[in-house]
């Protein structure tokens, strides 16, 4: 499996799921684990109907990353980014631009005598050319957010062994730094549909103890409210259309929550499985995420009508693309 350098092992989930915890199953699972459609249950319109979908071979094959998308039935499937002989490269937290034209994602490339670092790349959806980092330096970047008119990309970079919150344009100019906190790690950005707020992820004791809480701040930076903070693990945030809901991740569950804060309710049950970071599709009326060991998985906002996407490589990230 390729490591990462300089990375807490943490982070280096983040590199293949996009979140920091894992959730579990839905009462629409079969006995052999395949998850059924309800009788009656809606079929998500044409428009929302295709995934980019960031994966590998096999669960244990992480150094061989692709990037690629399909339809909900498993069909039309297209690659994007694929292995490169002797370049061992692992690829995760796939975000997809409000255009539907380009896809930003994160990418650790190992090198001849070690271990990779994540950094954030953009390729066009139609592979009309390669990928291309987004911005410059060593310091590992993760977990891009597009805002919604898809002029900038925020994003998590490591400052002096801490996760600060930055954006920046799409070709990696105005970077402007939205967190300083030198002893808190923040990860996980998601920026509100009217553009003005950002969610976020803050870790007082750092990725490798205790949880998180759930923030925002504006896009620009400041006025911070904390929204969800006790016991509990936050993460990976994730705005409805509409802009009265989050999706995320509660202590291994998938939850949604009023956006104005309350208590999230639990769309999954808690276990041993792992599932990345909730997407909404753009009608606001699914959520897509990935469940190890690699399935792509659906359901309805309100956690009814689970439904698997056919996959015969091992998923772990996903994003809708929206319709045009």
């Amino acid at each position: 499996m390729l490591r990462w350098a300089g990375v807490p092992a943490v982070v280096f989930v983040l590199a293949f799921a996009g979140s920091l915890t894992w959730l579990m199953v839905d009462q629409d699972d079969d006995p052999g684990g395949a998850p059924t459609r309800a009788r009656g249950a809606p079929v998500p319109a044409d428009g929302t109907g295709r995934l980019v979908v960031t994966h590998t071979p096999a669960v244990d094959d992480a150094d061989n990353g692709f990037v690629g998308s399909l339809r909900l039935d498993g069909s039309g499937r297209r690659n994007l980014v694929e292995p490169r002989a002797g370049e061992p490269a692992s690829n995760g937290s796939p975000a997809v631009s409000p255009s539907a034209r380009s896809v930003a994602f994160q990418r650790a490339i190992a090198g001849p005598n070690g271990p990779g670092v994540p950094f954030i790349y953009l390729m066009p959806l139609d592979g009309s050319r390669a990928e291309a980092r987004l911005t410059g330096g060593a310091a590992p970047e993760i977990d891009p957010a597009w805002s919604p008119d898809g002029e900038r990309i925020a994003f998590a970079r490591q400052v002096h062994g801490r996760f600060e919150l930055f954006s920046c344009r799409l070709d990696g100019s105005g970077l402007a730094r939205l967190t300083n906190t030198p002893k808190v790690d923040e990860v996980s950005p998601a920026w509100s549909p009217d553009g003005a707020r950002i969610a976020f992820s803050r870790y007082e004791s750092g990725l490798e103890h205790g949880s998180g809480d759930l923030w925002t701040a504006d896009a620009e930076g400041g006025r911070e409210r904390m929204l969800l903070g006790d016991v509990h693990d936050y993460a990976g945030a994730s705005w409805s259309p509409d802009g009265r809901r989050i999706a995320l991740l509660k202590d291994s569950m998938v939850a949604v929550m009023d956006a104005d804060g309350g208590a999230p309710r639990p769309l999954t049950r808690a276990g041993d499985f792992k599932e990345s970071r909730p997407h909404w599709s753009a009608d606001g009326r699914r959520l897509a995420f990935t469940r190890d060991p690699g399935k792509i998985l659906t359901m309805d906002s309100d956690g009814t009508h689970l439904r698997r996407t056919p996959f015969d490589a091992s998923a772990n990230g996903v994003d809708w693309v929206p319709a045009r």
